[in-house]
């Protein structure tokens, strides 16, 4: 009997191993396989993807269609599709067309897929399938970028105190800026004061000066941040007059901003100020990174992204009338060699007041943004991290967002450093998530318009301390400011203040586009929705850049904090609102939106939505 089943067994294997025999009932069912297509935008044909069956059959077989986003986008690279296939029996081959939307961009290459589902008589062998859209025009000069950093922390010897640079007889300490006020001079420039403010001790953590360049052609742009709370007009000129004398950079397109750490030196002298020698050493700073950098130049591509950071926010509106809210917009724009694809510079931007690190510190630190560098130069080893703050006024940080939590006992470094490092999580997870690339255009690339706003000045605590000599060194509303001059003790008459503002057009409208607007202070989210609503591309705020005017709020909040006519706990010093008391004043607003703003934008001067 064995043998009788071993011979059929044989005999069947040879039967079905003799190609001119028939295929034994329940034979593998066909197999369908997706091919890639490729075609140029500006095409009447558009992509052409392929679908083949394997082998004929004698059943009819189907399959569903349906094209899916990669970097090439439905509605503006091409026209989503989908549907069925059907194979008559004796077919091995269909067509999938899919329309491409033609444009005047110079792209760089997009991509997309069509995929397979749904099969009857049939199975699936490859489900997908890229299609590349090729660009079918000319192409402008390449993008060239570079960033460094510097060191920036102060001395011991600056701590010690030295001579005050226009009275020899006192002592200058290195100040802290951004909590309480500071010493009041009984007599100036004697040692009769009245202690309010201890100076700073050392140092817990380095601060920097960062510094990315971007140019085409001939058109050029710096990116600067420092850890400071601002930053004077005088501090302002010293910085960009070396990196514009290094790099060529025009004066006005050195985008010159302070990440607003409450744990820097005060460079605006509300709160005692810093050292004539550490300015120099600002200075010295800026001109070594600016040369660092301008020596690396080369070609780079730069893509950037955008998201709202809602759940969890990692911002708190700290004002009354919580309807108005925070602006929570994180935009991440991002600096890679074209070759390698490696990171040179990632520029965020998000509002988070630097202040996880309380009052009683008297130790330089850079506070959670210090942390948010650590995890972003670590994600992208080799890179730099630029961080900038941007309508600021009522956005306080949510500490409870920081991954994994700190324990209650943690210390505020502790604290600081899980909230930076969480909130670099988000800006990693975004650049990951894909980001939108500006191809290199015909024609300027990076375009710069700038506009001069003469902004009232009516706050009586800033007239007080200007006539005071105490703005002296960090602002001059006089004269041009002079940084290498040491300052004079003559009071300064402050009531205009000449404030730069800045619309930097990436890209090219209708292709990849990203505008920048720069913020002279502390703006509220009322005034950075009105910003954000003069221009239909997306749009990405730099606040505390160029100047540093303190608070920038809407006239209507002027008039009790928020315009509610209500201050659960009023502030002896500042009866109307924090907010208000450290602003130039209620006209500050309407004046950047008439000489400003609308000029630079073709906007109508009109009122805050």
């Amino acid at each position: 009997m064995k043998k009788i089943a071993l011979l059929c067994s044989v005999l069947l294997l040879a039967a079905c191993g003799n190609s001119g025999l028939p295929a034994v009932v329940g034979s593998a069912l066909p197999s369908l396989k997706a091919l890639p297509a490729q075609g140029s935008e500006g095409s009447d044909t558009g992509l052409i993807f392929t679908v083949q069956l394997s082998a004929a059959g004698s059943a009819p077989v189907r399959v569903s269609y349906t094209t899916r986003d990669g970097t090439a986008k439905a509605g503006t690279d091409y026209t989503a599709t989908s549907g069925e296939l059907l194979f008559a029996p004796g077919e091995t081959a269909k067509e999938v067309r899919v329309p491409l939307t033609g444009n005047d961009c110079h792209d760089l290459a997009r991509a997309m897929t069509l995929e397979l589902s749904e099969p009857e008589s049939a199975t699936i062998d490859t489900a997908s399938a890229t299609g590349t859209l090729l660009d079918d025009d000319a192409g402008g000069a390449s993008y060239r970028a570079a960033a460094a950093k510097r060191v920036v922390s102060p001395g011991p010897e600056l701590f010690a105190g030295v001579p005050h640079e226009f009275c020899p007889t006192t002592v200058q300490n290195f100040y802290l800026g951004g909590f309480g006020i500071r010493d009041v001079d009984v007599v100036p420039c004697t040692p009769l004061v009245v202690p309010i403010k201890p100076p700073a001790t050392g140092v817990a953590k380095d601060i920097h000066l960062r510094v990315l360049l971007l140019q085409q052609g001939d058109d050029k742009l710096a990116f600067v941040t420092l850890d400071a709370i601002g930053i004077g007009n005088v501090i302002q000129e010293g910085v960009k007059r070396r990196i514009s004398e290094v790099t060529g950079t025009p004066k006005e397109s050195i985008l010159f901003g302070a990440t607003h750490t409450h744990q820097s030196g005060d460079l605006q002298g509300l709160w005692g100020g810093v050292p004539f020698e550490w300015r120099q050493q600002l200075y010295a700073a800026a001109e070594e990174a600016a040369t660092e950098a301008q020596a690396a130049l080369a070609d780079a591509e730069i893509s950037y992204g955008q998201t709202d950071l809602d759940e969890p926010s990692f911002n708190n509106y700290r004002r009354t009338d919580a309807t108005i809210g925070t602006d929570k917009r994180m935009t991440v724009l991002q600096v890679r060699r074209p070759d390698q694809g490696t990171v040179l510079a990632t520029l965020v931007q998000y509002v988070a007041h630097p202040t996880v690190i309380g009052s009683s510190n008297s130790l330089v630190h850079g506070d959670w943004v210090a942390g948010f560098h650590d995890a972003i130069e670590a994600a992208w080893p080799g890179s730099t991290s630029i961080y900038f703050n941007g309508p600021i006024a009522d956005a306080s940080p949510n500490t409870g967002a920081a991954d994994p939590l700190p324990p209650e006992d943690a210390d505020a470094f502790v604290r600081a450093d899980a909230f930076g490092r969480t909130l670099a999580g988000k800006a990693v997870a975004l650049a990951d998530a894909g980001l939108k690339r500006f191809a290199p255009q015909v024609g300027p690339q990076i375009v710069a318009q700038h506009r001069v706003a003469s902004v009232p000045v009516t706050n009586h605590l800033f007239l007080a301390l200007a006539a005071k000599g105490y703005f002296n060194g960090y602002y001059d509303f006089l004269m041009p400011p002079d940084p290498d001059a040491t300052a004079t003790p003559a009071p300064q008459v402050m009531n205009v203040a000449n404030v730069l503002v800045s619309r930097v057009s990436l890209g090219k409208p209708g292709c990849t586009a990203l505008e920048i607007a720069t913020l002279p202070g502390e703006a509220s989210s009322l005034v950075g929705r009105y910003i954000r609503g003069l221009s239909e591309s997306d749009m990405m705020l730099l606040g505390l850049t160029h100047e540093s005017l303190g608070y920038l709020l809407d006239e209507s909040q002027y008039t009790t904090e928020n315009g509610t006519g209500l201050i659960t706990e009023p502030d002896p010093l500042f009866p109307l609102g924090y907010e208000e008391g450290v602003s130039m004043g209620p006209l500050s607003v309407p004046t950047l939106r008439q000489q400003a703003y609308a000029p630079l934008f073709g906007a109508a001067g009109l009122p805050l939505p």
